[in-house]
């Protein structure tokens, strides 16, 4: 009898970290330090906006993917925003608002999982990066790695780099049951993408 692939997969937000924001109106913060004009613009209706627009994202279950820079150009595209820097800058900002700690018992767990010697995965929805994920989750508990990492965002590029991508790239769309769980055995699409979630972890195959 062949073995058994095994291992734990996580939520991040709220399973891993909790969600926890330093200033309510984190999301926009970086348009709002970064605006040229900034005392122009009403904030409060920006951020009314912003919220709406991503708990509606949220809520769609991932109908659509959207990445952290292409959420700050549709708030800055529909309040005429220019800023004083690159959007890549802003976006790596985004989540300097955040204050985000450990949920209770999660480093027990973490614990258990690395005397096991148990993988674990961290699956993300969410329109930030896997890297921006992982760097955060390392962040706030540096006793271990996640080098299992993979956001909504990515799953295009998951995929592809697995080798079981089918969907329409220049539509930017993914049929997401054909390329991630076309069967359940252990050798479908969805063990091998699992396999890649990341560069990193290609590299280290």
């Amino acid at each position: 009898m062949g073995k058994q692939e095994r291992g734990v997969f996580f939520d991040c937000w709220n399973t891993l970290i909790t969600f926890e924001a330093e200033d309510p109106m984190w999301i926009i913060m970086p348009l709002k330090k970064h605006a040229i004009h900034s005392t122009q613009y009403h904030w409060d209706e920006i951020f009314e906006f912003a919220d709406n627009f991503l708990k509606t994202y949220y809520r769609s279950h991932s109908l659509y993917e959207i990445s952290d820079q292409a959420f700050l150009r549709t708030v800055m595209m529909n309040y005429h925003i220019e800023l004083d820097c690159s959007i890549e800058q802003a976006a790596d900002e985004i989540m300097d608002g955040l204050s985000p700690k450990p949920v209770e018992g999660i480093t027990d767990f973490l614990d258990i999982l690395l005397k096991e010697k148990e993988d674990y995965f961290v699956l993300s929805n969410t329109i930030y990066s896997a890297d921006k994920t992982r760097e955060i989750l390392e962040r706030i508990l540096p006793s271990y790695h996640f080098p299992h990492v993979i956001a909504s965002k990515d799953l295009i590029a998951v995929a592809e780099k697995a080798g079981t991508y089918v969907g329409d790239k220049e539509k930017n769309t993914i049929d997401y049951v054909a390329s991630y769980n076309a069967d359940q055995t252990a050798g479908s699409r969805m063990v091998n993408a699992l396999a890649f979630f990341n560069a990193a972890a290609a590299k280290d195959e």
